[in-house]
C-alpha cells in the first residue's frame, strides 16, 4: 500500500478510535462519577501535573500522569477518567507541537485506555460511589483489582502508542 494511503487510513482510524472512547464515556458517565469535587480536582491537577513531567526512553515520552488516571479509574469512574486524559493530552500535543499523526494517536489512546479501565473497575468492583459497596472498596480485593487495572491499562497505553511507532 502507498505510504500516504496508509498514513490516512491511520489517522482515520484514531479517529474512529477517539470518537468510540469519547462516546463510551458520554453513555457510562453518571452524575455521581464527578463527585466529591475536590477529588475531582485533585485528580485532574494531578493528570496534568503530571503529564508535564516527562522522561524520555528511546522516542517515546514516560509521564508520571498514568498514575492519576488509574486513580481517576478506580475513584471516580469511566468518564472522568476519559475526560482527564485528553485534557492532558490536548495541552501536551499543543505545547510540544506535534505533527497530526502523534496528535491523533494521544488522544486516541488516552480516550480508550482510561474508559476500558473505568469500566473493569466497574465491572469488578461494582458502584465506588455506593455507600453499600463501601466494604468492599475498602478491601484488599479492591487493591488488587486497582493494581490488576493498572497492569491491564499500562498494556493497552504501550501497544496502541507501538501501533503509531510501527506505522
Amino acid at each position: 500500500m502507498p505510504e500516504r494511503t496508509v498514513y490516512r487510513l491511520f489517522i482515520a482510524g484514531q479517529g474512529v478510535l477517539l470518537a468510540v472512547g469519547i462516546a463510551a464515556s458520554i453513555l457510562v458517565s453518571r452524575a455521581q462519577d464527578w463527585t466529591p469535587l475536590a477529588l475531582v480536582g485533585l485528580l485532574l491537577a494531578l493528570t496534568i501535573i503530571g503529564q508535564l513531567q516527562t522522561l524520555t526512553v528511546r522516542n517515546q515520552q514516560l509521564s508520571a500522569a498514568f498514575v492519576a488516571l488509574v486513580l481517576s479509574m478506580c475513584l471516580l469512574g469511566p468518564a472522568p477518567a476519559t475526560a482527564f486524559g485528553l485534557v492532558a493530552m490536548v495541552v501536551t500535543s499543543a505545547t510540544r507541537k506535534v505533527p497530526l499523526a502523534i496528535w491523533m494517536n494521544n488522544l486516541s489512546t488516552y480516550a480508550i485506555f482510561p474508559i476500558v479501565g473505568g469500566l473493569l473497575v466497574r465491572l469488578l468492583a461494582g458502584n465506588v460511589h455506593d455507600p453499600a459497596d463501601a466494604a468492599a472498596i475498602q478491601s484488599v480485593t479492591f487493591g488488587l483489582i486497582v493494581l490488576g487495572v493498572f497492569a491491564i491499562t499500562n498494556l493497552l497505553n504501550f501497544f496502541l502508542v507501538a501501533i503509531r511507532s510501527r506505522i
